[in-house]
């Protein structure tokens, strides 16, 4: 136990030696003091922390500065009461009762939330009664973990758990069911997904389906390019147009199936099979599929649709292009 006479610690001495100015700016910060009365492991009292208003010290903490290298040195507790006559301080219990001789500080709430470098990582979401220092090491160690190259199990499926703890959210990313005791880089990994995908796409083609819809379109004794499709990146297979018409009676429509070839790239030439037929005043609406085959790679295939000098001026045009590649 520490005494009194003659045994100030070094910070009490090196607070001694401040101007009286320092002191005071100081002490609204913080009050040091002996222990002269050590009452219970909540409550002992200081003559050097006489005087001040009762609730003077309302939110504050105390922390053991110095106790023979003992507990319970380095803890620190919130404060619940404070006597001003006798220098009395109530708080949450030490895990040990405090010795006369002993060397506490006071701590405003700013000061005291930041903790201690003894002070253990938090572990879960944030408290009311943590300090800031628990928040720090457990967002290092977090971080850590992300970043650990060193995983103890070097032969897949690896065991995960230390690095990544079961059912976190990290976890449920990794896994179908939040366990990373049996993570399997070689198919879980997000490399490894990704190849197998584009393994599985480039081996089977995709169904393209384009939409064309005009409102009222004015083709009366003119045409239109409904679609136009230029083969890039490869063959596009089994080509197929397919157009809705108004029922209308009087009209003729016309339609043509145009591509480039390897000898006239740049060119449309008509297809001649299989042969369109035009229709010829349909007397009800309709839908009229045309199979166009496979368009070569870097070759353009164009389907158009013209209508007579008669019949209704405007039309509403629904056309459909589908194609795998």
């Amino acid at each position: 136990m520490a005494t009194r006479a003659g045994a100030l610690s070094i910070f009490g001495m090196r607070i001694s030696t401040f101007s009286a100015e320092a002191k005071a700016e100081l002490a609204g910060l913080m009050r040091v003091g002996q222990v002269t009365t050590d009452t219970s492991a909540t409550e002992f009292a200081s003559v050097d922390l006489i005087g001040q208003d009762d609730d003077a010290f309302d939110g504050w903490y105390v922390s053991v500065l110095q106790a023979d290298n003992a507990a319970p040195e380095g803890e620190m507790k919130p404060m619940s009461d404070y006597v001003s006559s006798t220098g009395t301080i109530t708080h949450t219990a030490f895990t040990q009762q405090l010795a006369v001789g002993d060397w506490v500080v006071l701590l405003r709430p700013e000061i005291a939330m930041l903790g201690r470098v003894e002070t253990s990582a938090a572990t879960g979401a944030v408290t009311s009664t943590d300090f800031l220092m628990a928040y720090v090491k457990q967002i290092v160690t977090n971080t850590y973990r992300l970043n650990e190259t060193a995983i103890a199990d070097i032969t897949d499926p690896v065991d995960m758990t230390t690095e990544v703890t079961d059912d976190t959210i990290l976890a449920n990313q990794l896994t179908d069911d939040g366990n990373t005791s049996d993570y399997d880089r070689r198919t879980d990994s997000q490399e490894a997904i990704s190849n197998a995908v584009a393994a599985s796409l480039g081996s089977e083609a995709i169904l393209h389906t384009v939409i064309r819809t005009e409102d009222e379109f004015a083709l009366k004794n003119t045409n239109l390019d409904v679609f136009e499709l230029d083969a890039i990146g490869g063959v596009c297979r089994n080509v197929i147009f397919e157009v809705y018409l108004e029922a209308e009676g009087v009209s003729t429509f016309t339609l043509l199936i145009r591509k480039t070839d390897e000898l006239n790239p740049d060119a449309y030439t008509n297809q001649l099979i299989p042969a369109l037929a035009t229709i010829a005043t349909p007397a009800g609406a309709g839908r009229y599929r045309y199979e166009a085959g496979d368009l070569a790679e870097g070759h353009r295939v164009q389907f158009n649709i013209a209508q007579s000098n008669d019949g209704d001026a405007n039309h509403d045009i629904v056309a459909v292009m589908t194609y795998e590649q």
